[in-house]
């Protein structure tokens, strides 16, 4: 505006006095409003209001941008003041690449299509790998320098992903993985994937968001049992009375050296023991066929948790899912039951299936902690499995000492009828403080949810479809 009144004194001769106030004002008010947001330049704030959207893309441009196009500002004032047909001409030629080089930043990221491949389930802990595929729909051009964004939240912590294709060429598509570790259960959720490139000169850099919606179900952490669990969990001896001589996939404990009797295995004959003692001597095996687990999940809070509450929570679920992957690995033909007294109570039982599996470590990766569900409720409904599953029940809790005293006391009361009385017998309260939680399991790697999600510790970049040929790391 100021230089139009220097350009063209005529036409601003021929203006009223108050337009020309009004135009005085108003080149004044720009010149302060550009100061002061070259002044703020460096904060975040200006930073996002420097991006201009439409629809779904964004337009940007970075600091060499910003640089280029001051260069070109001051070239084309210093032309228009003095007059400068050389000066013109460099900004003409300045001019130029800025223009063809927007187009083709708009180029590379036409017709191109974006898939996402995430597993369904993962496990606290260990790398979750996130598959991303690009593909160009365009015929003659391919793209190159595609950057992509993408993001995984749960909760308040977020970690984001990028990949870089450095070339993906025309009716063709690439594929590359990038990878984080969540250390924490429940669900992941992943939202919008950003594809960006700045590619050839980069002086503006072009966005386009892609809404590509999924969930992760991250497990809890599993650890390893004690050698002796069964008897220190159930304290019932008399599961080691059925032993069989017979060798299998599932005789999981040896027991004894007896003598050899009729219908025994002979693969199971102790070959040192029969020739040291003249006669025939087998192996005998504790099968664990037919026993059922069944678990009562207490995930009690109170309404100001502790620093240590939450880790006793942590840990009773991961005790909780390590009793029922060991139980599957190690039974056939026994079932397994899972009570969650939550706000929503979840109840699951069925055989040592994949599926039932499955089902139960969903539900521990879901369960939320509450302080709804009383002492005397939690004990009712005990009996009440323990009636309707004829099987003794391990009662995981983070209350253990209120319990044990609740339950104490209707032992006491339900002295008067046995059949009350034999089956608070056939509770097993399990303490899942981190001191009591030592001799039942160990877990290895850092105590669970302690630690936010963050990236793997090497993710790959540009990852061509034919193999990964030199990957850059992080």
């Amino acid at each position: 505006m100021l230089i139009s009144r220097v350009q063209a004194p005529g036409m601003y001769a021929g203006l009223s006095e108050g337009t020309r106030l009004l135009f005085n004002l108003a080149a004044a008010g720009m010149i302060l409003w550009g100061i002061g947001r070259g002044l703020a330049g460096g904060s975040p704030t200006v930073r996002r209001q420097r991006r201009v959207r439409f629809g779904k893309t964004q337009v940007r441009l970075p600091r060499e941008g910003l640089v280029f196009v001051g260069i070109m500002l001051i070239l084309a004032t210093g032309a228009l003041l003095g007059r400068s047909n050389p000066l013109l001409l460099v900004f003409s030629m300045m001019a130029a690449p800025f223009v063809i080089n927007g187009w083709l930043v708009w180029s590379m990221l036409n017709r191109l299509r974006l898939s996402r491949v995430i597993p369904e389930r993962g496990m606290a802990g260990t790398p979750i790998a996130v598959r991303l595929v690009v593909a160009n729909r365009k015929w003659l051009f391919s793209s190159r320098l595609i950057e992509v964004s993408d993001l995984v939240a749960q909760g308040e912590d977020r970690v984001e992903g990028r990949v870089l294709f450095v070339r993906i060429p025309p009716r063709d598509s690439r594929h590359d993985s990038w990878q984080f570790i969540p250390a924490r259960r429940g669900r992941y959720e992943f939202g919008s994937v950003r594809l960006s490139s700045r590619f050839p000169l980069g002086f503006s850099e072009r966005a386009r968001f892609v809404y590509c919606p999924g969930s992760l179900i991250v497990h809890p952490r599993i650890g390893t049992l004690s050698r002796h669990w069964r008897q220190i969990l159930y304290g019932r001896e008399e599961a080691m009375h059925r032993t069989r001589a017979r060798m299998g996939v599932f005789d999981d404990e040896f027991h004894r050296i007896r003598e050899f009797r009729g219908g025994d295995n002979p693969r199971a004959i102790h070959w040192r023991t029969t020739a040291r003692r003249n006669e025939l001597m087998v192996r005998e095996f504790h099968e664990s066929r037919g026993d059922d687990l069944v678990i009562v999940l207490d995930p009690w809070l109170p309404r100001r948790p502790e620093d240590d509450d939450g880790l006793r929570l942590e840990l009773a679920i991961s005790l909780a899912a390590t009793m029922c992957i060991d139980h599957a690995r190690t039974t056939r033909e026994s079932r397994i039951g899972l009570t969650v007294m939550s706000t929503d109570p979840v109840s699951l039982v069925g055989p040592t299936t994949s599926l039932v599996v499955d089902a139960v470590l969903d539900a521990l990766a879901l369960t939320e902690p509450t302080d709804a569900i009383s002492r005397e409720q939690l004990l009712t409904r005990t009996l009440d499995i323990i009636a309707e599953q004829r099987s003794p029940c391990l009662l995981i809790t983070t209350r253990y000492a209120e319990l044990q005293k609740e339950l104490s006391r209707s032992g006491r009361n339900g002295g008067s009828q046995p059949e009350e009385a034999g089956k608070t017998n056939l509770v097993r309260l399990i303490d899942a403080s981190p001191q009591a939680v030592e001799s039942y399991f160990t877990l290895t790697g850092p105590e669970p949810g302690n630690t936010p999600i963050g990236p793997a510790p090497e993710q790959h970049f540009g990852l061509p479809a034919a193999g990964r040929e030199r990957p850059l790391k992080t």
